[in-house]
């Protein structure tokens, strides 16, 4: 469109200037009539191609906005797990990514909770698939009412779930980790149909805190084997390095 509009301009430049020559050499009162009569009718198709013009590039422009706005909107459904709402485990990968980074580069702390579900395989042969996915949607919502400002909660795989907490300390994520284990175990579950209740939930989770240099991998593995003392400890408690550390040391 851009290249259209060069081209009439310059169409229009190379008449504009024909018709100054021809008005330079020329006495005849109607002579002169007839060159600015053809020079109007230039300007006058000039204007209609651009108006075209403007109206093509308006429409093009509210197109592309269109375009954006879906993209945005695909984008943000494709990072978001359909069950809970919450982030997938790409963009958890990528949250915790820049979360370390900038843990390590200003020395700020950063938390990390790994939560499990527990015995939830059992609770999904008995009252299926359906219910099962009720559960993680409630695990779900619970778990973004206690986050807040840069936190990124996310489904890690299955029935697990992850809690990136950046400028906090182990002793406030083992607070916070208690609090969500908490609220959970104190839901009831009932079917709405039929008021028949299923009992309680309960999950297990690991913590681990940032340690400066270490890669994401690592710092994952730290809460994992917490979960991990978690489930052998019970279930339905929480585990942070600190308290399992001679356990692992034991078992290592």
């Amino acid at each position: 469109m851009l290249g259209e509009l060069i081209l009439s301009v310059s169409d229009s430049s190379g008449e504009c200037a024909n018709a100054s020559r021809q008005l330079e050499d020329s006495d005849d009162q109607n002579a002169v009539r007839a060159i600015a009569d053809a020079f109007i009718k230039s300007l006058r198709e000039f204007e209609l191609k651009y108006t075209v013009l403007e109206r093509r590039l308006t429409f093009s422009k509210q197109e592309m906005e269109s375009l954006q706005r879906a993209l945005a909107i695909v984008t943000a459904e494709a990072s978001l797990d359909p069950v809970t709402g919450l982030a997938t485990r790409r963009r958890f990968d990528a949250a915790l990514d820049q979360a370390v980074a900038r843990a390590d580069d200003h020395g700020q702390p950063l938390s990390l909770l790994m939560i499990d579900v527990d015995h939830f395989k059992s609770f999904n042969d008995q009252f299926g698939h359906l219910m099962g996915d009720s559960v993680l949607s409630l695990i779900g919502a619970m778990l973004k009412q206690s986050i807040k400002g840069q936190d990124t909660a996310a489904r890690y795989g299955g029935e697990e779930f992850a809690v990136i907490l950046p400028n906090t300390k182990l002793s406030s994520a083992t607070v916070l980790a208690e609090q969500i284990r908490k609220k959970i175990v104190g839901r009831e579950l009932t079917i709405r149909s039929s008021r028949k209740r299923l009992g309680t939930i309960t999950i297990s989770i690991g913590i681990s805190e940032f340690r400066k240099g270490e890669r994401p991998r690592t710092f994952i593995e730290r809460a994992d084997w917490c979960l991990y003392e978690a489930k052998r400890a019970g279930r339905n408690c929480t585990r942070f390095e600190d308290s399992c550390a001679e356990m692992r040391g034991d078992a290592a």
